[in-house]
């Protein structure tokens, strides 16, 4: 277990910190349409119509989105706007709404399989070296999550009841399984963080 040692742990969080605040639309554009995730991807994706914002420039949007400091969907837009520009890609209209409105179209069950599969493929390109007397080591991890307000997210998620009613966010358990030298998240399960079965080890059970 060497290879875990604080030295090395830091420079890990370093390289990690390096590629978060360098990661960009059009880098993750490339990792859904690799060699190992173009076939996956295809097979999930929804009908849809050829526009600007298709599900896969969404999700890398969104991706990228998520990283990023600003979490803003017009910073994202503004973003986009100029990296198209940049690299020569006609000018496109900065209004969020779009986007927005296509980052809601994407399924849920697109992006929950595609993290599987991804966990997967960083499975089957590992080395011996990484595993511990020949075996992958798994972990469980739980945290919450604050969702928007909209009505179906209150009544599904309540909110917590340290929080006055209609001031705060709807709350989202989750609960997943991780390979512990890939990083790569192998299952996971939300639910709410009221009543049966919506503990950390009621939504491990799922999985």
């Amino acid at each position: 277990m060497n290879d875990f040692s604080g030295r090395n742990r830091s420079g890990q969080q370093q390289r990690e910190r390096k590629i978060r605040e360098h990661a960009d639309a059009n880098l993750f554009f490339n990792v859904l349409t690799d060699e190992g995730m173009l076939d996956k991807l295809e097979s999930l994706l929804p009908e849809h119509r050829e526009r600007l914002c298709t599900p896969t420039q969404t999700l890398s949007l969104f991706f990228a989105h998520a990283l990023n400091e600003d979490r803003s969907c017009q910073h994202a837009v503004n973003e986009w706007f100029v990296a198209r520009r940049t690299v020569g890609f006609s000018a496109i209209s900065t209004n969020a709404a779009a986007y927005c409105c296509a980052r809601q179209r994407l399924p849920i069950h697109l992006i929950s399989e595609l993290v599987r599969h991804s966990s997967h493929e960083l499975q089957q390109r590992s080395v011996r070296p990484w595993k511990w007397k020949g075996r992958f080591v798994k972990m469980v991890d739980g945290t919450t999550l604050l969702m928007p307000g909209p009505k179906e997210n209150q009544a599904k998620y309540p909110q917590s009841k340290t929080q006055q009613p209609g001031v705060g966010f709807p709350l989202c358990r989750l609960v997943e399984i991780l390979n512990l030298f890939t990083c790569g998240v192998i299952d996971v399960a939300f639910g709410d963080c009221e009543g049966k079965g919506s503990g950390e080890q009621g939504l491990l059970r799922q999985l």
